[in-house]
């Protein structure tokens, strides 16, 4: 698909690397439309999105589409978090890059505060559906908290 984009935008007198530009917003809007959130096509919900979604070539392309400064995610966790969480391993460790040690062991300590919180409501939850969603975060969160810490106990190891 992009190589065809870039050959139709070539016809059309453009630079590639405007063409490429121009190809991965149209790939972030028509993800954003398949799984229905177009409503947020601001750079912060698409990659949180394309977080969850696994979809690792949207995630670089947000974050550092014209070679900015990607640090400026640093103290956004929520990318990370989220694709932990549903277990998307390529994606957290693209992300983690972005982290300092203090802040990553800060997430995995909020990972950790979720998943304890999400125990905690299960004790509360009376019926079926609630304790089953409940059930789910609580798995959720635990995930997102081992996988970052393998992620993290790795990182440092190199």
């Amino acid at each position: 698909m992009k190589a065809r984009l870039i050959e139709y935008n070539f016809e059309r007198n453009i630079d590639p690397k405007k063409s490429m530009k121009m190809g991965m917003k149209e790939e972030v809007k028509e993800f954003m439309r398949s799984i229905n959130k177009d409503e947020f096509l601001d750079n912060d919900h698409a990659l949180i999105f394309a977080s969850k979604y696994n979809r690792l070539d949207l995630v670089k392309w947000l974050i550092d589409p014209n070679g900015g400064d990607a640090n400026k995610y640093a103290n956004n966790d929520g990318p990370i978090r989220c694709a932990a969480s549903y277990g998307n391993e390529e994606v957290a460790e693209y992300l983690l890059q972005f982290y300092r040690s203090k802040e990553i062991l800060g997430i995995i300590q909020y990972c950790k505060h979720l998943q304890q919180r999400s125990k905690e409501k299960l004790k509360d939850a009376t019926n079926r559906p609630d304790r089953i969603s409940t059930m789910k975060q609580y798995i959720r969160w635990r995930k997102a908290a081992q996988l970052i810490e393998k992620l993290f106990k790795e990182k440092i190891s190199k």
